[in-house]
């Protein structure tokens, strides 16, 4: 049996009539995994992300891009990064950094570090796996510093 794991979100519930910014559609991470031969599909793990990573309690939650290597799974929210071992699912890594908005991918590097991609800064860190930023990468036309503060918590501000 071939399976394989979908990485997104479970939509909030709301009236059909109610215009809402894409930046609160969903009420939590959801990770799938699919049965490949049948179609059937099961959730494997649901999660939400706490108060102090996110900008209010209406911030959208789910899963971005990720990577999976061996049983390890890297994941990424808005805000956090974080590591999962599968099959169980036994969160064994977190990272969540000011310079975190709208994250929306993480791989690991084959020199044991990991790449993040923070979409709402146009940034990519080179992470530690315990949060240490090791190099940053502006993928605008300017320096990421010359845009935006250092003084700035960003997991706290719903879009830049």
């Amino acid at each position: 049996m071939s399976k394989l794991y979908v990485l997104g979100g479970r939509e909030r519930r709301v009236l059909l009539t109610q215009d809402r910014p894409d930046w609160t559609w969903y009420e939590s991470a959801l990770v799938l995994q699919v049965d490949t031969e049948s179609g059937a599909a099961r959730i494997c793990m649901e999660y939400k992300t706490p108060p102090e990573a996110r900008a209010s309690d209406r911030s959208s939650v789910n899963f971005h891009g990720g990577a999976l290597v061996g049983n390890i799974l890297y994941a990424c929210t808005t805000t956090e990064v974080l590591i999962f071992e599968l099959p169980e699912f036994k969160q064994v890594g977190y990272i969540s950094l000011p310079c975190f908005n709208d994250l929306h991918h993480v791989t690991p590097t084959s020199d044991g570090n990991l790449l993040v991609v923070s979409t709402g800064l146009d940034l990519v860190l080179k992470l530690t796996l315990r949060g240490d930023v090791l190099a940053e990468w502006s993928v605008s036309n300017e320096p990421t510093w010359t845009r935006f503060s250092r003084n700035i918590d960003y997991r706290k501000v719903e879009s830049t």
